[in-house]
């Protein structure tokens, strides 16, 4: 049963539609005012941060770099492929410490073959690796996967 609604009705509604936007646009309308304040300043007051950032001299450190000679032919100061692969390490080497004097390096380099994973993983469970390893790329998922590589940065 369907109702209808009457001519009557509807004009009523829209009576009372009317009288509801009348209402809402007769609200009172807000208005925010900045007011500015001025105040006397007795005495004024200077206050200064000095931060001092103490450097401790460098303490004296010792790296053991375990690699292999990787076959890098260029050194500076040496004609393109006429370095030897140890001169690549001698150079690495020279280089660091001229930036960390204090730091002595050791390097060892080993043979490129199973006998080098072999001390590496010994010297991993006896506790006593070396700082720094530089290995095939192939191998590292091993080592990063047992949480035994540190971020170098």
């Amino acid at each position: 049963m369907s109702k209808r609604i009457s001519r009557r009705e509807l004009l009523r509604l829209a009576g009372l539609a009317g009288v509801g936007v009348v209402a809402a646009a007769c609200q009172p309308k807000v208005v925010e005012v900045t007011k500015v304040v001025e105040k006397a300043v007795e005495k004024t007051v200077v206050v200064e941060k000095q931060v001092t950032a103490a450097v401790p001299a460098e303490q004296k450190a010792e790296i053991t770099w375990w690699g292999y000679a990787i076959g890098i032919r260029y050194v500076p100061g040496k004609p393109w492929g006429a370095a030897a692969p140890e001169d690549w390490d001698a150079w690495q080497k020279e280089s660091f410490q001229t930036l960390h004097p204090n730091c002595k390096v050791n390097i060892e380099l080993l043979k490129h073959d199973e006998t080098y994973f072999t001390k590496l993983d010994a010297a991993l469970m006896a506790g006593t690796p070396p700082d720094i390893v530089m290995g095939p790329v192939s191998e590292a998922s091993k080592y990063i996967l047992r949480n035994v590589c540190s971020p170098l940065n």
